[in-house]
């Protein structure tokens, strides 16, 4: 589909993971519930924040946390009080080493999650901020010290970004 005029069209719940999409007009084109995840040369006209975090989700998830960090910064732009985007970049920032980074998102969630009176997410943000910190504590103190179960907490907090929708 590279350089293919797609104005206007109806892509509704089309499969367009892995599609060369380079040069392609996507303007006004209609994409609800289109599967992009993958896809190659996604124009930047593509704003939706549901579809942006959910290419952001996908990069995580294949461990490719730049171009994550990137979908996520991205939704943030448009919807900069969004808690959840917040949490997972935070997670994302973590896996690249960007602790102080980590630790002000987590924060930055929490704050928001407080705002929108989401108990939860509050817990959940509140946690990860610790436990990044808790595990740096114990990077520091050398291979001896006990180290927090870093893993259990990623396991709560994921299936709770994945429930957020726009």
């Amino acid at each position: 589909l590279a350089g293919a005029d797609l104005s206007g069209a109806n892509l509704s719940g089309a499969d367009l993971r892995q599609v060369y999409l380079v040069g392609a007009n996507l303007d006004g084109a209609i994409l609800d519930n289109a599967q992009l995840h993958g896809a190659i040369g996604m124009p930047e006209t593509i704003t939706s924040p549901q579809i942006l975090f959910d290419m952001g989700l996908d990069e995580a998830s294949r461990g490719n946390f730049t171009a994550a960090y990137e979908h996520y910064n991205r939704v943030l732009e448009l919807r900069p009080d969004t808690p959840e985007v917040y949490l997972a970049r935070s997670l994302t920032r973590y896996q690249v080493a960007d602790v102080v980074g980590a630790i002000a998102d987590a924060n930055t969630a929490e704050t928001l999650f407080e705002d929108a009176n989401n108990a939860e997410g509050v817990l959940m943000a509140a946690g990860l901020s610790q436990r990044i910190v808790e595990q740096q504590e114990a990077i520091a103190e050398g291979p001896t010290a006990g180290k927090p179960n870093f893993m259990n907490l990623l396991e709560s907090v994921v299936p709770f970004i994945f429930q957020f929708a726009f």
